[in-house]
C-alpha cells in the first residue's frame, strides 16, 4: 500500500509566510511563519519530499483563513 500524495500551499500572513500541507486523509503539516515564501516551502518539502503545490479543498482553505486571522491577533473557536 502506497503513501497518500501530499499537496501544499504557502501563504502570507501578518506574521510572515506560513504553509499548509494535506493529503486525502487530512492536514499533514502546518508550517509556522518564516521570513520568506521560499524558506517556508523549503521547510515543508524537507519534511514532505515530493509534495506538490496546489490550491486546498474548501475545509483546508478555511484553516488557511483561520491561520491568517490568528497572526492578525484575532481570536476564534474552531467548529467543525
Amino acid at each position: 500500500m502506497g503513501k497518500a500524495a501530499n499537496h501544499y500551499l504557502v501563504f502570507e500572513t501578518a506574521g510572515g509566510f506560513c504553509g499548509i500541507a494535506w493529503n486525502d486523509v487530512g492536514i499533514t503539516r502546518f508550517q509556522l511563519p518564516t521570513h520568506s515564501a521560499a524558506a517556508t516551502e523549503r521547510n515543508l518539502l524537507r519534511r514532505l519530499p515530493g509534495a506538490n503545490p496546489a490550491w486546498p479543498p474548501p475545509l483546508w482553505r478555511e484553516a488557511v483563513g483561520r491561520g491568517d486571522a490568528l497572526f492578525r491577533g484575532e481570536t476564534w473557536i474552531w467548529r467543525a
